[in-house]
């Protein structure tokens, strides 16, 4: 891939998920919910934007495994469940406690 393409599609990536902060502060000022989801891994979260709003004393972060809220995928061997563990962040603690799962040994 044209190494110009990649960059500017990160930086185009970066401006959306800097706009989706700014309306989570948005939501937290005015006292309404929100709830964002990426990857564990996923670069997002070490933007400064992010680190700064999940500094707020209102907004928490759990991690979940997909697997144990359903998730699966087919391949050669059939249809099997996907671990993938995720990182939730919100100002609800009660839909991160309703949402914090890992997978049981039945899911594997």
């Amino acid at each position: 891939m044209d190494p110009e393409k990649v960059r500017e599609g990160f930086e185009q990536a970066v401006r959306l998920m800097n706009f989706a902060i700014l309306l989570y502060k948005e939501q937290v000022k005015a006292r309404r919910l929100f709830l964002h989801e990426h990857p564990f891994q996923a670069t997002s979260w070490q933007l400064p934007e992010m680190e700064n709003l999940l500094a707020h004393p209102a907004v928490e972060v759990t991690l979940t495994e997909m697997c144990a809220h359903g998730m699966t995928q087919t391949d050669a061997e059939g249809v099997g469940f996907v671990k993938k563990t995720t990182k939730f962040a919100s100002n609800s603690p009660s839909i991160l406690q309703a949402i914090n799962k890992r997978c049981s040994r039945n899911n594997f």
